[in-house]
């Protein structure tokens, strides 16, 4: 097991009580109106980040918002941790047997979001997907916030250190809450 704190951003509604008692609040779904989910419906929090949980909470709620901080543990055996070698090894083995079934009904597989995968995974459709949840980096959050470092600074080779990291959960009660508290 592995200890994480997780911040989640969500409106005042109903005030703290109601917060603190019902947070996390799901992100649900409407491809009617254009609002799809990262990973599709479910739970999101950023990982040890008050910094980004702010700046969601400033853009979406008008800074009208709660942030709740969830201490977790985590059982790796059922993360799916896109940003480690390991996971992304697994995440092409499933995205091959996707493409093996997505060729079978006549979807398309060129450039498929990963919301679309992952509902192919969740409801079942392409056998048991056995992860309770998902870590990945987000990119276009993180532009502003990486930064580039040389290895050495006579190589070109670098890396980029920082960044925007959130935890997807398809059911609450898969989180493993040890802790939960408002702290905005």
């Amino acid at each position: 097991m592995k200890k994480v704190l997780l911040h989640h951003t969500c409106k005042q509604d109903g005030g703290e009580v109601y917060v603190l008692k019902n947070a996390p609040f799901e992100a649900k779904e409407n491809q009617q109106l254009n609002k799809e989910q990262f990973l599709g419906a479910g739970y999101y929090l950023w990982e040890d980040d008050i910094e980004q949980a702010h700046h969601w909470g400033k853009v979406h709620y008008n800074n009208q918002y709660y942030i709740v901080a969830f201490e977790c543990e985590i059982d790796e055996d059922f993360l799916l941790d896109l940003n480690s070698r390991e996971g992304q090894k697994e995440f092409f083995e499933l995205y091959e047997l996707y493409k093996k079934k997505a060729k079978k009904i006549k979807q398309n597989v060129k450039k498929i979001p990963l919301n679309t995968f992952f509902n192919f995974w969740f409801k079942g459709k392409l056998g048991t997907f056995a992860y309770k949840a998902i870590k990945v980096k987000d990119g276009m959050a993180s532009l502003g916030r990486e930064q580039k470092f040389y290895f050495t600074s006579h190589k070109p080779n670098y890396t980029y250190l920082g960044g925007v990291y959130f935890y997807f959960f398809k059911r609450k009660q898969d989180m493993n809450v040890i802790n939960k508290e408002i702290v905005k």
